[in-house]
């Protein structure tokens, strides 16, 4: 699951929009690997991971800045027809990405709180809540970090006093030319949910969930009807580390 992550800062936000519109461009283009890596390349000119300030902490219910493509959004919501006229921004340029506030979590009658992670191996199932989105209203949340509980490990609160499972942060693997990570994401109306997966050998032994962490060249892919072949993300990199290392941790203790 991700229940926590720190969201990008406006002006951050023009260059992932960048980024990613390269990255889809590339991927329609003739000779897409090599377009990738150089548009990879491209996009994080001037970018710097060491000189990104954490954006603020986004929880369930609360409003982040979320991707989607422009084009068929803009035909389902009536402002473009689709029919290659010419006359707006969306035909004449159909990689172009929109950005937008949406609110985290799904409202469901059977509980208070919002239903904010989309499990990708059963959400197109017939009857599930997710399928209409999974189906045709697909999204991408550009983040910082995000955040997980480990599973054994824990520490005592600095600001509780009480014990708790140790917070681990999550962001781009040393080296990276970007700052920030992509997640797939589902949206309806004002909403939208992170789509979760099998965790690969980074997030294992931290969680049994995991985010589906996008690199740019995969947001084509995600935004079309061929997003299942992204669920395996065994080959993603990421950085882990607690969420304050200054806090000593130990061991939970079990009897079984």
């Amino acid at each position: 699951m991700c229940g926590r992550f720190t969201a990008i800062s406006q002006e951050e936000l023009e260059d992932v929009v960048r980024s990613v519109e390269e990255a889809i461009a590339a991927s329609a283009a003739a000779d897409a690997t090599a377009a990738v890596g150089a548009t990879m390349a491209d996009g994080a000119a001037g970018l710097s991971p060491t000189a990104s300030a954490p954006g603020p902490l986004v929880t369930p219910g609360s409003t982040a800045p979320v991707l989607v493509h422009a084009g068929p959004w803009h035909q389902e919501k009536g402002t473009c027809c689709g029919s290659g006229c010419g006359k707006c921004p969306w035909t004449r340029n159909p990689l172009a990405v929109k950005s937008m506030e949406l609110t985290w979590g799904f409202e469901v009658d059977w509980q208070k709180q919002p239903v904010f992670n989309t499990r990708i191996e059963h959400a197109g199932d017939l009857g599930s809540m997710w399928a209409e989105s999974l189906g045709h209203r697909h999204c991408v949340v550009p983040v910082h970090r995000f955040f997980e509980p480990h599973q054994n490990e824990v520490v005592v609160s600095p600001r509780t006093g009480k014990t708790t499972k140790r917070q681990y942060a999550f962001g781009p693997a040393e080296g990276s030319p970007l700052p920030w990570l992509l997640l797939a994401g589902v949206f309806s109306n004002d909403r939208f949910s992170v789509v979760t997966t099998e965790p690969n050998a980074v997030m294992r032994p931290i969680h049994d969930r995991m985010p589906l962490v996008l690199e740019p060249h995969e947001v084509a892919t995600w935004l079309s009807p061929d997003y299942a072949q992204l669920a395996d993300r065994s080959r993603t990199q990421l950085h882990a580390a607690p969420e304050h290392p200054d806090v000593p941790s130990f061991q939970q203790l079990t009897l079984f």
